[in-house]
């Protein structure tokens, strides 16, 4: 039986300067980050830890963004695109070294 990762179906970009140009655009075309927030369809929390590579309430190092936040955010601010950044799977984050491996809850115990 394979692990299948509970984040499977979503793709991940990884965080970096990329990401932080795309944020600094949408910020200088709507003039504030409370409008990046508000089009963008994020918690001005959550913004601040993109824009810090930060996660919002665990203030660990951010090391991806997901498919579905950029894309929201892109749609509704109105600025960048997806194709602009490279897309991978959880596996090939894995792969990577940018995650840690999945293991299920009970797996390894014996």
């Amino acid at each position: 039986m394979t692990k299948v990762h509970p984040k499977n179906a979503e793709r991940y970009t990884p965080w970096g300067p990329n990401v932080v140009d795309l944020l600094e655009r949408m910020y200088r075309e709507l003039g504030t980050w409370r409008d990046v927030s508000w089009k963008g369809e994020i918690r001005m929390k959550a913004l601040r830890g993109l824009r810090h590579g930060t996660h919002a309430n665990l203030k660990k190092k951010r090391t991806t963004v997901s498919m579905t936040v950029l894309d929201r955010m892109i749609q509704g601010c109105g600025v960048g695109s997806l194709s602009e950044f490279e897309w991978f799977t959880p596996d090939e984050l894995i792969e990577r070294g940018l995650w840690e491996p999945f293991e299920k809850e009970g797996e390894g115990e014996t």
